[in-house]
């Protein structure tokens, strides 16, 4: 059933003739859905005007930042309309460059609001990983679950489970959920499934 369909044959009437009965009485669940969709649409947007209203009052922190020290690059960035953060983390682990991304990160969360979704992209990791790197690894999940993180998405190689399962630990200990795919495009079709998933 197409929405347009029934606008167009409804949109000047006050009642539904006889010979349409059938019409309406499909179109009822049909319209409820549509509802249901333009509620949860508007719940969103008004939390987005709440957070971005309250961000007015102080100065805004920036949606994106990268840099690159040493070894190691890193980039961050987040889309609003999709309350979702994206971190690219490459290259050869470096304790202060490691600091200097997770310090960057932290910065930027500000600009999301509760029940945001992390995807780390890890794919052009090299190890090895040293303890004071993964202590900067760990900062990041202690801020992403006092920020009100819902689901993180590694996109990983198979050769950096170290550094996988301090997401996965930190998970645990901390209520989200952690998923590990092999593509931007697994981890943007798991978090929509993930969402499909809770409203049913």
């Amino acid at each position: 059933m197409e929405l347009n369909e029934l606008k167009n044959k409804f949109r000047h009437r006050s009642s539904v003739d006889i010979k349409d009965v059938e019409i309406a009485m499909k179109a009822v669940p049909f319209l409820v859905r549509e509802i249901e969709k333009m509620e949860d649409k508007i719940a969103d947007y008004e939390k987005r005007l709440d957070h971005l209203s309250g961000l007015l009052k102080r100065k805004r922190p920036p949606l994106e930042k990268s840099g690159q020290k040493n070894k190691t690059r890193w980039e961050v960035r987040i889309n609003e309309d999709e309350n979702r953060l994206y971190f690219h983390l490459a290259g050869e682990l470096d304790y202060s460059a490691v600091k200097l991304a997770s310090n960057g990160i932290i910065t930027v969360l500000s600009n999301l609001r509760e029940g945001y979704d992390v995807i780390n992209d890890f794919t052009e990791l090299q190890g090895p990983f040293k303890k004071r790197v993964i202590f900067h690894l760990r900062k990041l999940v202690y801020n992403f679950s006092q920020t009100g993180i819902a689901n993180l998405v590694c996109i990983k190689t198979t050769d950096i489970k170290p550094i996988t399962d301090i997401f996965q630990s930190g998970a645990k200990a901390e209520g989200f959920q952690v998923f590990e795919v092999s593509s931007l495009e697994e981890a943007k079709s798991t978090l929509q499934n993930v969402g499909r998933f809770l409203k049913a």
